[in-house]
């Protein structure tokens, strides 16, 4: 509260709002800190989708491996996977069920953030695993024939989080790599 005297006596008045100066640097301020908190802030959600889906690809690598000790079989679809544990995705009309497919169709993931596909051995095999035809190590070798390749791509196409894995279910090697923002995921090993 403003105090005045006139003629010695003392006058009380009240200020009404800021000033223009007050005004101008509470705004720069808080520019400044949105400018810092908020790429942050992004870069932290993009991080936490990915670990999520991440968890989920390694999950996916141990359901393999228990349907085939279980089985003694490899597993050629969804609904094999789901005879050990549940898979969860999102269907055509946004609901989350499982994936009871009969083959390994891509699938949504769901926080809607990631889409999930498995590239069996016997598909794996036929073009390296990269869906371009080249022969990288992952597909085409002898010892690539027992290679499930995994990949999660998000669903935000500009994004490169992305996580591919492997697991090789003759020697039970297995690989996971992750991309970040500026490059994406590596060539898993899993020879």
């Amino acid at each position: 509260m403003k105090q005045t005297y006139i003629n010695k006596q003392k006058i009380n008045t009240i200020n009404q709002g800021f000033t223009l100066t007050e005004m101008l640097i509470a705004t720069s301020i808080m520019g400044v800190l949105s400018a810092i908190a908020i790429p942050s802030y992004v870069g932290v959600l993009d991080s936490s989708k990915q670990r999520e889906a991440q968890s989920t690809v390694a999950q996916v690598e141990a359901i393999i491996m228990a349907y085939i000790d279980e089985t003694g079989e490899s597993p050629r679809n969804w609904k094999h996977l789901n005879s050990i544990a549940a898979i969860m995705h999102v269907d055509a009309q946004g609901k989350t069920d499982q994936a009871e497919f009969t083959d390994f169709q891509a699938i949504t993931l769901p926080g809607k953030n990631y889409i999930l596909e498995i590239n069996a051995p016997s598909t794996a095999v036929a073009d390296g695993g990269d869906g371009n035809g080249s022969q990288d190590g992952l597909g085409g070798s002898t010892e690539s024939s027992s290679i499930y390749l995994i990949k999660a791509e998000p669903t935000n196409t500009t994004s490169k989080r992305d996580i591919q894995a492997c697991i090789n279910i003759s020697n039970g090697a297995s690989d996971l790599t992750t991309g970040d923002d500026t490059t994406a995921a590596g060539t898993p090993n899993c020879a």
